[in-house]
């Protein structure tokens, strides 16, 4: 199974969903802004594990600029709160 992670930044905060490929959200959680990468990437970790993904690498894209795209593997997601989060937006 492939997964599509889209994240956009809101007036309160970031919003994180995960899609199949088929287009139907699978789950939705809102990050506040004061919440730190570590939360969000643990987030990001459990909606894996909770549809166990059995692929090497997602798809993670933003919804404010659908033209930047990139694919992560799991090791990447884990790695993510090491990184500066801007990167992906």
């Amino acid at each position: 199974m492939e997964l599509e992670v889209k994240i956009s930044y809101e007036d309160k905060g970031y919003q994180l969903e995960v899609y199949p490929f088929n287009g139907n959200l699978i789950s939705a959680s809102h990050f506040e802004s004061k919440d730190s990468l570590e939360d969000t990437i643990k987030v990001v970790e459990r909606l894996l594990n909770k549809i166990n993904i059995t692929e090497e690498y997602v798809h993670f894209s933003s919804n404010c600029n659908g033209e930047k795209r990139r694919v992560l593997s799991i090791e990447d997601i884990k790695n993510f709160a090491e990184q500066d989060f801007r990167e992906y937006l």
